[in-house]
């Protein structure tokens, strides 16, 4: 019984940081299926609104609240010529914390050519 007292602070360390790993890289996969979307918006020739509007529409859970989107160059764009978006969030581990990391930037970023 005394080892596991002792092994049991280092578990929970262990399955948190996989959790919280988890959480992170589903939220990042979310963030990349957002940008993905908004550049195929862009290339069709859509405006900045319309694609800010399918970054926000393709995020899910805590993404909502705290992810940003930009596109460069602004409106208008001609066909032939290059457009980036980028989506930006900023994830806060739920448990590793305890551990002195508060907080985990993401940043996707895609560039195509309007049509």
């Amino acid at each position: 019984m005394t080892e596991f007292t002792l092994v049991l602070p280092l578990l929970i360390l262990i399955l948190s940081a996989i959790l919280d790993f988890g959480l992170a890289f589903s939220q990042y996969l979310t963030l990349q299926t957002a940008v993905q979307e908004s550049l195929s918006q862009a290339e069709i020739g859509a405006s900045d609104s319309q694609i800010v509007s399918t970054f926000t529409t393709n995020l899910k859970g805590p993404l909502t609240a705290g992810a940003s989107v930009t596109v460069s160059p602004g409106a208008p764009r001609y066909p032939g010529s290059g457009v980036t978006v980028t989506g930006n969030y900023t994830y806060r581990p739920v448990l590793l914390e305890i551990v002195g990391i508060d907080t985990i930037p993401m940043q996707y970023s895609l560039t195509g050519d309007v049509q």
